[in-house]
């Protein structure tokens, strides 16, 4: 096996990961329950309203643009470069992916009270970009000649299923809300500690990998003894299955606050909790030192080196699986925001921050959207996200009597210029109301 195709298909399932911001900025301007997604307490303008499923997520490269490492032959076929990769990646870059499935949502207003219930899938993916493990993947390890240099990325991957229940109600001009959320566990993997030491000799070339690896795993990996010999466990596609034994709680609190009869403020905090993973745990864990003589790695990654040297840096990083339960945190979303409506406009300020794998991901939102006519409302937003300085959403939202369906991006132009996509972010979905 080529090392090369192993480490470039790492970092390109990297990449597919992306980095997030929040693309629920412009539920604020939705009169539905899909408000709900940034606010717990939001207050139903109907006695009934159900949502139709609605799916989100997130994405962005930071100052990374696809063209830097992709290119297009007049073949019109794309290649990735790991030379130009390496030349863009010059510090870590937090990289990470958050979206939602919400297969349900159900709001009643119930007196001075509204209940609300529903159920969705959440998906987590982080990791961190390490500059060094990019640049000895594309021309080996010749430039770090008596050097100890770290190869660490750290990464986790999740994912679960929601099912909650909360209230709203109104005090006076403020309105507050809450909601308590049951989450079942389907898939997790997650590094404790991502520590791998290179150091290349002088004199003989002598290449030393000290690692010390944790990795804590429910569902994803089956490790047979070897890392050259894992499998990726079966979906869950039974509905017996569809329930784990990893079970976890999380709570979403919001309040709103009337400042006049137009203006408002807004602040929420989302999914703070845990899961513990039992079902299939374990941990897998590597703490050695392997010195090899005469090695070059470039060598070795472009499948010219011997078969031993292949064995020996792949006994490097043997791991040993201990069975066992761990905890988890979810990642958490908070958000404050100030909204205006004056006629058939309406305004709203935001700011964002998710936290994900150790990281935080802001955004900053101004937007405005107009109704035209009585079924079809469209709005523009301007955000900032960390890098990335020029983005424009675009909301467009039809109401057909009880029947209401969204559509909604934080970058339209990443839809027509794909070589410059620096982040995509968007959300769709439907409701109903009565």
């Amino acid at each position: 096996m080529k090392l090369k195709y192993t480490i470039t298909s790492i970092l390109l399932w990297t990449f597919a990961s992306f980095s997030l911001v929040a693309q629920d900025s412009w539920m604020m301007h939705l009169n539905s329950i899909h408000q709900g997604y940034i606010n717990p307490a939001y207050i139903p303008s109907h006695t009934f309203e159900l949502s139709l499923a609605s799916m989100g997520g997130d994405f962005n490269t930071g100052s990374l643009k696809l063209g830097d490492f992709v290119s297009r032959s007049s073949d019109g076929i794309n290649t990735v470069s790991l030379d130009a990769l390496s030349a863009n990646v010059k510090e870590k870059i937090p990289v990470g992916l958050y979206g939602t499935f919400n297969t349900i949502d159900l709001g009643i207003k119930a007196g001075r009270f509204n209940i609300f219930a529903g159920q969705g899938i959440h998906y987590e993916l982080y990791t961190s970009l390490n500059p060094t493990l990019i640049g000895i993947a594309a021309h080996g390890n010749v430039d770090y000649i008596g050097q100890t240099v770290d190869l660490g990325m750290p990464g986790g991957v999740s994912i679960y299923q929601k099912w909650y229940a909360g209230l709203s109600t109104q005090i006076g001009n403020l309105n507050i809300g809450a909601r308590l959320n049951y989450l079942n566990g389907w898939y997790d993997m997650r590094t404790v500690k991502n520590k791998i030491n290179l150091t290349t000799g002088a004199e003989y070339y002598e290449l030393t990998i000290a690692n010390d690896i944790e990795i804590k795993n429910a569902g994803i990996i089956k490790y047979n003894g070897s890392i050259e010999d894992i499998d990726i466990k079966e979906s869950i596609d039974r509905f017996e299955t569809y329930f784990t034994k990893n079970n976890g709680v999380s709570i979403d609190m919001g309040v709103d606050y009337q400042l006049t009869s137009s203006t408002g403020f807004f602040a929420s905090v989302q999914n703070l909790g845990t899961i513990n993973w039992s079902d299939g745990a374990s941990s897998l864990t590597s703490q050695q030192t392997t010195t090899l003589k005469g090695v070059d790695i470039e060598s070795v990654i472009d499948g010219n080196g011997t078969e031993s040297i292949e064995d020996s840096i792949y006994d490097a990083f043997n791991l040993v699986e201990t069975p066992g339960s761990y905890n988890a945190s979810t990642s958490s979303r908070y958000q404050a925001g100030i909204y205006h409506q004056s006629n058939a406009m309406k305004y709203s300020g935001l700011a964002t921050l998710h936290q994900l794998g150790g990281s935080g991901y802001y955004g900053l939102f101004l937007q405005a959207s107009r109704r035209l006519g009585n079924n079809f409302s469209l709005g523009f937003n301007y955000n900032i996200r960390k890098s990335s300085y020029a983005n424009v959403g675009l909301l467009a939202e039809l109401s057909l009597g009880p029947f209401q369906a969204f559509v909604c991006t934080q970058n339209i132009w990443s839809l027509f210029q794909p070589f410059n996509l620096q982040g995509l972010s968007g959300r769709f979905g439907g409701s109903l109301s009565f």
